[in-house]
């Protein structure tokens, strides 16, 4: 009974969760590094704006790597990143059975962000049985208005022992607002 409902758990919060992203090749970090400006010439506030790019509000499709049998190889979330460096997301599951995912994000360098998150799943009495880690790296665009992203995610137990890991892709895309 306690296999059932962990196995229950785990697939919903592969529902729950946003986990994806795709594989960045170091040359092309390289050129990022290199694509940075220059401090001494741009001056910090383009720095600045450029380590605060993420922030807004996004879309996504992530698609799951190898998914467990049951679990869907697509979810879809909404995200929003904070100026402050929270981040909070949401995705296409039953919010009784698991709730949104909470946590934080930083600028590594050029257009590229890491965050991890964390989210609950909870059996059908309301019981915790699943604590679901997600860390992810984003790059954006040039423009800004989308992403690319690489997701590892971790199922513990209640108290933190490693259920099972798996990996994912994802892609974004920023809301803008609409005329009315």
């Amino acid at each position: 009974m306690i296999a059932k409902r962990i196995w229950f758990a785990l697939t919903v919060t592969l529902l729950l969760t946003t986990i994806a992203t795709p594989s960045f090749a170091q040359a092309s970090e390289e050129q990022e590094a290199a694509a940075q400006p220059d401090r001494s010439r741009s001056g910090g506030d383009v720095i600045e704006r450029q380590k605060k790019a993420i922030a807004g509000s996004w879309q996504q499709v992530i698609t799951m790597i190898n998914p467990p049998p049951g679990v869907p190889a697509e979810v879809r979330t909404l995200e929003t990143f904070t100026e402050d460096g929270r981040v909070l997301s949401t995705s296409n599951t039953n919010p009784l059975i698991g709730g949104p995912a909470h946590g934080e994000w930083r600028h590594e360098a050029g257009r590229r962000f890491s965050q991890t998150c964390f989210s609950y799943l909870f059996d059908p009495m309301g019981n915790h049985v699943v604590t679901i880690r997600i860390r992810r790296q984003k790059t954006l665009n040039e423009r800004g208005d989308e992403f690319s992203a690489l997701y590892k995610f971790d199922f513990l137990t209640p108290d933190g022992n490693l259920i099972l890991s798996g990996n994912a892709t994802g892609q974004g895309k920023r809301f803008s607002v609409e005329p009315f």
